[in-house]
């Protein structure tokens, strides 16, 4: 048996992306790739962890928990860098907006999928450079100006 959550999935995700984002908000077909792409990466990783059909997936099934493993999965597994990981989240918390804002009974998992952080950058190493001893050793070398080489 098909539940109203299937129902609701399956429709939300056609009207998000053929009615909201292309007409409503005007995004590039390019945005709206990226989030088709994002929406189907999350169907094809649930329905493989969770081993069940499609027809099966709903929005109880794709809870914080779940998400929150597809976006560990997508950096290990798919080797995607922290933006490409962050940008498929905001992606996912988009659509659960939108869904959320159509159907009151989705708000709760919106607001689970609102509390995953985005997940920060490692942090470049600060750059090394000559201490004070090495400096004034440096400083303290023969001055051999430009023209030295050219007289």
């Amino acid at each position: 048996m098909i539940s109203k959550y299937h129902n609701d999935l399956y429709r939300l995700i056609r009207d998000f992306l053929t009615v909201y984002l292309p007409k409503q908000k005007a995004a590039s077909p390019n945005t709206v790739k990226a989030y088709k792409n994002a929406l189907n990466l999350l169907i094809d990783y649930t329905k493989e962890t969770q081993n069940i059909r499609i027809a099966e997936i709903s929005f109880p099934i794709i809870n914080r928990v779940h998400i929150e493993s597809f976006l560990d999965w997508l950096e290990v597994a798919r080797n995607c860098s922290v933006s490409s990981r962050n940008h498929r989240l905001s992606c996912l918390r988009s659509f659960y907006k939108y869904a959320a804002g159509r159907d009151v009974t989705l708000v709760a998992y919106y607001q689970e999928l609102e509390k995953i952080p985005l997940k920060k950058k490692a942090k470049i190493p600060e750059l090394k450079f000559f201490n004070e001893s090495a400096l004034k050793t440096i400083l303290a070398q023969p001055d051999w100006g430009f023209e030295t080489f050219f007289t």
